[in-house]
């Protein structure tokens, strides 16, 4: 693939993850979240506050990750740390809201 059009396929990502991160976060939309079961979670808005905002920051990465691509400023090590910071802020975002 071009790379034109992997930065354009990032982008796109990233749009759609800030609309489902938005829906999340700001307007509640639970049933976005695989898994949510409303019966067993304590603190609705707060899990969302939580899986909204790790949607919209993963959503924000790929936005730049993308303009990186574009740009052409991107190597392996990019891509790796890009996944590291999504890996891990994922595996912290499922450690906490275990609270919930």
């Amino acid at each position: 693939m071009p790379e034109s059009m992997s930065a354009v396929t990032l982008w796109f990502v990233a749009g759609l993850l800030a609309v489902l991160g938005f829906f999340i976060r700001f307007q509640g939309r639970m049933h976005l979240v695989a898994g949510f079961d409303s019966e067993t979670v304590e603190n609705d808005a707060a899990l969302a506050n939580l899986v909204g905002g790790l949607t919209l920051l993963v959503g924000a990465l790929t936005a730049v990750l993308g303009g990186a691509v574009a740009l052409k400023l991107t190597t392996g090590t990019v891509w790796g740390v890009y996944t590291a910071v999504v890996l891990v802020s994922t595996a912290g975002v499922a450690l906490r809201a275990r609270r919930y």
